[in-house]
């Protein structure tokens, strides 16, 4: 019996399951740890985090496109973090 018969996935199908599941999840934890270590306390610290724990992978990408980039520059602009 092969492994299709199974239902276990190998080859390009492993490849694709790991694209399209695996990788997508690390970069959604990935976006909730940079903004729980990185965005200052207060409202914004968890507007970001609904957005990207209730719209998920969508949310993940706002943040990174949006907010990370003005943190970073904000951080740069003022590095006491006063």
């Amino acid at each position: 019996m092969n492994s299709m018969a199974l239902g276990i996935p190998e080859g390009a199908e492993l490849v694709y399951l790991l694209l399209l599941l695996v990788l997508p999840a690390i970069f959604w934890i990935w976006t909730i740890v940079d903004c729980v270590m990185h965005e200052p306390e207060g409202n914004d610290k968890l507007v970001w985090l609904i957005v990207i724990v209730l719209i998920g992978i969508i949310g993940s990408l706002i943040y990174c496109l949006v907010r990370r980039p003005a943190r970073i520059r904000e951080q740069q602009q003022d590095p006491a973090g006063s």
